[in-house]
C-alpha cells in the first residue's frame, strides 16, 4: 500500500517513509516527499482535485485487494459529507477519523450537545444543561451554531451533523412550552370565571348601591337605593290611606 501510494503520489520524487506502530490496531505510514521531481527545478504539485481523486482510488484499491484490513469507506462517501450523521469533516478531518476512529473536539462537542439533549424537558432545563456542558448556542444571519466555552471555538450545528437532533429536541420543547402556555391560560380564565360567579349569587349588600351626591361643595349622607325604595313605596302607602279616610269621612258626612 505504502509503494502505491508513492508510484501515484509522486513517482519521480524522493521519498523517505517511517512505519509509525507504536499503537498495534493504528499502523501507518509517515512520508517525507522531495518538492520536486528528480533532476528537476520545478515544484511539484497535485491540485486539490487531483489529490482528492488519488485518495479516492487508493481508498478503492485498499477496500478491494486487502479486505482482511477491515478498512471502512470513509473517503468514497460525499465529499465532506459522513452519510449517517451528515458531519461534514475537511481532508484532516477525514484522515484523523479513518486513523482514530474519531475527530477529538468536534466528537466531544457532540457527545456533550447529546447529553444536553436528552436531559432537557424544558427551556429553562435545556439553557442550565447547556451552562453545565459549558457550552453556548449563537445565531449569525440563518446559520445556528454552539461556542465551546471550553477551547472559545465555534462549531455550526450542520459541521457536526446536529442539525436534525437540534430541530427534534427544538419543537419539542416549543410544543411542552405551548402546552403549558395553554394551560396557565385556561387556570386564569377559570379563576376569573369562578370569581364572577360568586360575585353574582351573593346577596347585595346595602354599601352596593351607596351613592354620594355633592351640592355647594358640602357633601350630603349617603343614601342607597334599597333605602330610596323602601321609603317611596311607605309614602305611596300614606297616601293610599289618607285618601281612603278622606273618602270614608267624606261619605259619612252626605249620609248624615
Amino acid at each position: 500500500i505504502a509503494l502505491n501510494y508513492i508510484k501515484s503520489r509522486a513517482k519521480n520524487n524522493l521519498v523517505y517513509g517511517v512505519l509509525h506502530h507504536d499503537k498495534k490496531d493504528n499502523l501507518h505510514y509517515h512520508f517525507m516527499i522531495s518538492s520536486n521531481e528528480l533532476e528537476s527545478d520545478k515544484k511539484h504539485r497535485l491540485s486539490k482535485e487531483e489529490f482528492s481523486n488519488f485518495k479516492k482510488d487508493l481508498e478503492l484499491y485498499v477496500l478491494e485487494i486487502y479486505p482482511e484490513l477491515e478498512q471502512k469507506k470513509l473517503i468514497n462517501k460525499e465529499p465532506g459529507q459522513q452519510k449517517d450523521s451528515g458531519e461534514k469533516l475537511s481532508n484532516k478531518g477525514v484522515e484523523l477519523k479513518r486513523r482514530t476512529g474519531n475527530t477529538n473536539q468536534k466528537d466531544d462537542v457532540k457527545e456533550r450537545l447529546r447529553t444536553v439533549f436528552a436531559a432537557t424537558k424544558t427551556k429553562s432545563e435545556f439553557f442550565s444543561a447547556m451552562e453545565r456542558e459549558q457550552l453556548e448556542i449563537y445565531v449569525h444571519g440563518n446559520t445556528i451554531g454552539v461556542v465551546d466555552k471550553t477551547t472559545d471555538r465555534k462549531h455550526r450545528l450542520k459541521t457536526l451533523g446536529m442539525w436534525d437532533e437540534f430541530n427534534v429536541i427544538s419543537e419539542r420543547l416549543e410544543e411542552i412550552e405551548n402546552r403549558k402556555t395553554q394551560v396557565d391560560y385556561a387556570k386564569n380564565e377559570f379563576s376569573k370565571e369562578k370569581v364572577d360567579t360568586r360575585s353574582i349569587k351573593e346577596k347585595p349588600s346595602a354599601d352596593d348601591f351607596k351613592t354620594e351626591s355633592v351640592n355647594d361643595g358640602e357633601s350630603k349622607s349617603a343614601q342607597t337605593e334599597v333605602e330610596i325604595e323602601t321609603q317611596r313605596r311607605k309614602e305611596e302607602i300614606k297616601r293610599a290611606k289618607k285618601s281612603n279616610n278622606r273618602r270614608n269621612e267624606y261619605d259619612n258626612d252626605r249620609n248624615r
